[in-house]
């Protein structure tokens, strides 16, 4: 699969930007706006760049930022997602195996990794958080702040194969796999 470099000058505010391989932003070119990325490879934007779009993220691979995340909609990986900040989404974020972030992660629906999620600081989810392997964050993790409608009992389900961190301010914790 061939990898197209990205310029400042590729993010507009109107772009989509869709490539049938790999995406790789260069460095240090601070947050990039556009409307919505996707492609079957990987999304690679290196140290000191980070990106913002109005709709969505997805990636068939996975998805790395020096800097922050951030999508009005969903982000989606193969993968792997990985933000030297946070990440931040108005919808979901689903991740094929890990989800790490340098500061905070932020959804308005779940989070959901197939294999870990670590995080610096906390964590909030508008639904439930899963993932199969460790949940690991350092201060607050709030999960079902449903404010559009009523909340189900699930909404609030926090489900991980071990936690490690701070506090469950809003959230009902199953760990699967505790072994320590």
């Amino acid at each position: 699969m061939e990898t197209r470099e990205l310029t400042a000058a590729d993010f507009r505010a109107d772009a989509r930007i869709e490539y049938d391989g790999h995406l790789h932003v260069a460095a240090n070119l601070g947050t990039l706006k556009c409307l919505s990325i996707q492609c079957p490879g990987s999304l690679i934007a290196e140290a000191g760049s980070g990106i913002k779009v109005v709709d969505g993220i997805k990636a068939g691979e996975g998805i790395k930022a020096g800097l922050g995340i951030k999508a009005g909609e969903g982000i989606k990986a193969g993968s792997f997602i990985e933000a030297g900040l946070g990440i931040e989404a108005g919808l979901g974020i689903k991740a094929g195996l890990g989800i790490k972030a340098g500061r905070s992660i932020k959804a308005g629906k779940g989070i959901r990794a197939g294999a870990d999620i670590r995080v610096r600081d906390g964590i909030i989810a508008g639904l439930g958080i899963k993932c199969n392997g460790l949940l690991q964050w350092k201060f607050q993790l709030f999960a079902g702040i449903v404010t559009s409608r009523l909340m189900k009992p699930t909404d609030s389900l926090v489900e991980c194969g071990r936690a490690e961190g701070g506090y469950v301010v809003h959230g009902d914790l199953i760990e699967r796999c505790v072994l320590r």
